[in-house]
């Protein structure tokens, strides 16, 4: 016989099941009429849907063919409005709005929510694989407001001036939450609203909203390159320049590529002008040229240019240039020239450098010491001793000037940089100073050298103590070194 608790407790579940499932109920009908409104206004049949929450609608508006259904994500509810037959698109391209929904909007937008979590979680990990992950489009009022993730060049083909406003529009209404193009079909585009749509009006325009993008978002008979190209006409300029480098990249000395960095050689934007230089190779070096001497251009612009204008440069072809650019007021853009005037031994601009080192009591720029170590010009030699005695410490500068010393230096300079041989941190520099004048010397004749000691068991070459140590080292067939007279001396009879 059951016991009257156990009679009691099933009661209590038994009412509790009703409490629950009669709102769901009521909730799961007035969501059924909702889309049941929505497809006779847009003339839509209904179908059993995958999760039989509510119908899937289909239909046909023109040449559209549209279907809309629910999609359950990571535990969360979305609906999903899919269309077809509206243009072609660069597949894969997924744009997401950045303003967090308004909480409370629908069922299941809290779990909507941790599934972008999670999405995003597991984009971070395969963009360490090296996979699309999220790009600007150069519409920084765009990229403040969706977030893009795709290819760079499918981005950039889908979204012109005309489909970005309409994704912004589409995107900013409220439980607007994802719109993509298909992975797999290239003529399918997909938004997504966060829940299950109970409002008949907020589904039809969501509809007609996606219909809307897909016309505007369309290739139409264009190739993804061509398309780019037109978008590098774009009114805003970080777009055209990124469309440019899209060109450059991925479409290298294609024709649509070709006429669009041509054109942008003319923009009034310098970004946009190196952009299109980046395409042209040596037809381009006017305009650079230009870029890198205007100084009202920002700073990162005109070392770009300089950058790009020296690869595979001659020291006939940018000599001029670099030159000219010596006493720029911009300093991380004269380094730069220094540092490239060094490398390529512009030796016209030997003379202009010295006089830059004669004039400054230090170096201002490690640079300056480093290229007057690359000519290897033995002038160079006072002002970096000079250097070298006022500097302390064993800083960037100081360590350059010392190989600098190593690079041009003759055996005056081993005298100044034997006792920095001691100095701890910068002994090494020292040394190695030492030994390549020793190398570069060759034999030794008369050279004024003796033996410098530089502790109880090393020795290196230095400048001789006095006028009468003309002497000249002897290594003898037992691998001993002694010092004798220089040959010179010898045949005077001096002893």
């Amino acid at each position: 016989m059951i016991r009257e608790e156990v009679l009691i407790a099933l009661s209590f579940i038994g009412g509790l099941g009703l409490v629950v499932a009669v709102p769901l109920g009521i909730y799961n009908l007035m969501l059924r009429r909702a889309w049941r409104r929505a497809a006779r206004e847009l003339g839509f049949a209904t179908r059993p849907s995958t999760w039989r929450v509510v119908p899937a609608l289909e239909g046909r508006i023109g040449d559209a063919r549209i279907r809309v259904n629910v999609r359950h994500l990571w535990g969360g509810w979305a609906t999903s409005i899919e269309v077809t037959g509206l243009g072609r698109y660069p597949r894969d391209v997924e744009m997401t709005i950045r303003k967090a929904p308004t909480p409370g909007a629908s069922m299941g937008e809290s779990a909507f929510e941790r599934h972008d979590v999670v999405r995003a979680l597991a984009r971070r990990s395969l963009a360490m694989l090296g996979l699309p992950d999220e790009i600007p489009t150069g519409d920084d009022a765009f990229d403040r407001a969706i977030a893009v993730r795709a290819e760079a060049r499918r981005a950039l083909a889908l979204l012109g001036r005309d489909a970005r406003r309409v994704v912004r529009e589409c995107l900013r209404a409220p439980r607007r939450a994802c719109l993509r193009t298909h992975e797999s079909l290239a003529e399918r585009i997909e938004l997504d609203l966060l829940g299950i749509v109970g409002d008949s009006r907020i589904l039809v325009d969501a509809v007609r909203d996606a219909m809307t993008v897909a016309r505007a978002a369309s290739l139409g008979a264009r190739s993804v390159e061509q398309a780019i190209a037109e978008n590098a006409r774009d009114e805003v300029p970080g777009v055209r320049a990124r469309c440019l480098d899209a060109l450059v990249f991925d479409f290298p000395h294609q024709a649509p590529t070709t006429e669009a960095c041509r054109a942008a050689l003319a923009d009034a934007d310098a970004d946009v002008r190196l952009a299109g230089a980046r395409g042209l190779g040596r037809e381009a070096h006017p305009v650079l040229e230009n870029i890198v001497r205007d100084a009202s251009i920002v700073e990162s612009c005109r070392i770009a240019a300089l950058e790009l204008r020296l690869l595979d440069a001659s020291p006939g072809d940018a000599g001029a240039l670099l030159e000219s650019l010596l006493a720029d007021e911009d300093d991380a853009l004269r380094s730069k020239v220094i540092a490239a005037v060094g490398s390529l031994r512009w030796r016209p601009a030997l003379e202009r450098l010295l006089a830059i080192a004669d004039g400054l009591p230090e170096p201002d720029l490690v640079a300056i010491p480093r290229a007057l170590g690359q000519f290897g010009d033995v002038r160079a030699q006072p002002v970096l001793m000079r250097w070298l005695a006022a500097g302390e410490g064993w800083g960037g500068t100081r360590s350059a000037i010392v190989q600098a010393l190593g690079e041009v230096g003759n055996v005056e300079a081993v005298a100044a940089l034997g006792p920095l041989t001691h100095e701890g941190l910068g002994s090494w520099y020292a040394r190695h100073a030492i030994r390549q004048i020793q190398s570069r010397l060759g034999p030794i004749d008369a050279g004024r050298l003796s033996l410098h000691a530089l502790d109880d068991t090393t020795g290196e070459l230095s400048e001789a103590s006095d006028s009468t140590g003309d002497l000249s080292v002897v290594d003898d067939s037992d691998g001993r070194i002694s010092l004798e007279p220089s040959d010179d001396r010898k045949r005077e009879g001096s002893p």
